[in-house]
């Protein structure tokens, strides 16, 4: 019998590489800034320089480079990501064991969630959007830094807990790629997967807390959950009603 009621995944590092989105969604959303902003209404308009400043187009940039986690900047990244979605400029990677694990999981109960420092609409656009076909599907909620909170503290899993409708945190798994995000999710009561994947390798196993499980694909992940891998179709499948 499975011992978790939800799964709930990190983005980057952990379900899609960390080089897709430093490598392409961020230039992106640097080289098409400055078009958005020309096209932008007076009220949009408005809207931009009350989150960054006079000097819109500069900030968005350097803030880019930062990988500064500010929700304005994470909204705005959506909504220039959903156009380069929509015409095919971008599709969203993801590693090519997570379509076979999310479906195995969802076959054996386990209900799947995201949470990610990337605004919602934004982590729906990459896995509907994805090299696998619609991986969106899979998920019942999304969490990001506007409805949970910063991923380094534990009261954001508390909140996501709560959201979840559950009242048994070591039901709940989070794997992620980011020890201190680990750290604030096992502190909260959950069980805790820390994922290696070969862009993450920097991490070293000896550094990481008692209590947390490293894995190093979501084959492995199936594994340590005692979950049975199915045979998945080229196209993703429509999950029951």
């Amino acid at each position: 019998m499975v011992e978790i009621d939800y799964a709930v995944f990190d983005i980057e590092g952990t379900t899609t590489s960390i080089s897709f989105v430093k490598d392409t969604l961020f230039p992106y959303v640097t080289a098409n800034i400055e078009s958005y902003v020309g096209r932008a209404s007076k009220e949009e308009l408005a809207q931009l320089k009350k989150d960054f400043g006079s000097n819109v187009v500069a900030k968005v940039k350097q803030l880019v480079k930062d990988d500064v986690k500010e929700p304005a900047l994470k909204a705005l990244q959506g909504k220039m990501w959903k156009a380069g979605y929509a015409s095919g400029e971008l599709k969203g990677h993801v590693y090519a064991d997570v379509p076979g694990a999310l479906e195995a999981l969802r076959a054996a109960g386990v209900k799947l969630a995201v949470y990610s420092s990337g605004s919602v609409p934004a982590q729906k656009l990459l896995f509907r959007h994805s090299e696998a076909g619609d991986l969106d599907q899979f998920f019942d909620h999304n969490f990001d830094l506007v409805n949970a909170g910063p991923k380094q503290v534990r009261s954001s899993y508390r909140t996501i807990a709560a959201a979840l409708g559950s009242s048994h945190p070591f039901r709940l798994l989070f794997v992620t790629d980011v020890v201190a995000e680990a750290v604030a999710a096992l502190d909260a009561g959950w069980k805790v997967f820390l994922s290696f994947r070969p862009d993450t390798l920097h991490i070293h196993p000896a550094s990481v807390p008692e209590g947390i499980t490293h894995i190093y694909s979501f084959d492995n992940l199936l594994a340590e959950l005692n979950i049975a891998p199915v045979r998945r179709s080229k196209r993703a499948r429509h999950l029951p009603p």
